[in-house]
């Protein structure tokens, strides 16, 4: 039996000379800034000729996101981050769909992200207005109800 810094030089000359590598066993992957992903996602929206505005400006580096999607007929579906990891295991952001997936009346969410200022206040707001009301949320990225 060796001693656990032994064994690691040894694995690390094993795999060196094998021509394997250790890096591709244990990835951390590592998460874009929310300012980065709300840019580039308005972007997109922007390309698709959709209308998107940042109605809460976040913490620029790590605040949570959440999208408001309206709809068009004074309904909206609310976007925001799942309990746990905000990403899965391919790097896909994944999303809870507030209200259980309904739409709702559009002061039912603004009232839902008041009180949730109170609990987190450096989080980002961005209204999209899509009728089909995915807000171009990637059909990749996972939904949670």
């Amino acid at each position: 039996m060796c001693s656990p810094s032994l064994c690691a030089c040894v694995r690390v000359r094993v795999s060196w000379w094998s021509g394997e590598s250790l890096i591709g066993q244990r990835q951390n992957r590592m998460a874009v800034k929310s300012g980065i992903w709300v840019k580039a996602h308005m972007r997109r929206c922007f390309s698709e000729g959709l209308t998107a505005v940042v109605a809460r400006k976040g913490e620029e580096s790590a605040g949570a996101i959440f999208v408001k999607v309206i709809m068009g007929d004074g309904r909206v579906k609310l976007y925001g981050p799942p309990p746990g990891s905000a990403y899965d295991e391919q790097g896909m952001r994944r999303w809870h769909v507030h209200f259980d997936g309904k739409d709702v009346p559009e002061d039912d969410a603004d009232g839902y992200l008041a009180r949730q200022a109170n609990f987190d206040p450096d989080f980002w707001v961005i209204d999209i207005d899509d009728t089909t009301g995915n807000g171009l949320l990637d059909d990749a990225a996972q939904y949670l109800f």
